[in-house]
């Protein structure tokens, strides 16, 4: 599981309960939190979080519609 903690946000691999799938949650330090879902792995999920996360965290503090989710 990987996990990456910026000083905004915390990144979390899951595996959905009784799913194949994986997602990436995301939490805040205020308790708010987030999921980016729809990974096929852990594998795939990490990726995501050492290749996209902070550019999604930036589209969301400027409020973009364009953040990066699976795929993209």
């Amino acid at each position: 599981m990987a996990t990456l903690k910026p000083s905004v946000a915390s990144f979390a691999t899951k595996q959905r309960k009784g799913a194949a799938t994986w997602d990436v949650r995301v939490s805040w330090p205020n308790g708010s939190s987030a999921v980016v879902p729809g990974f096929a792995s852990d594998a795939e999920a990490s990726r995501w979080i050492e290749t996209k996360s902070i550019e999604w965290l930036r589209a969301r503090q400027t409020g973009s519609h364009d953040a990066p989710r699976k795929g993209a």
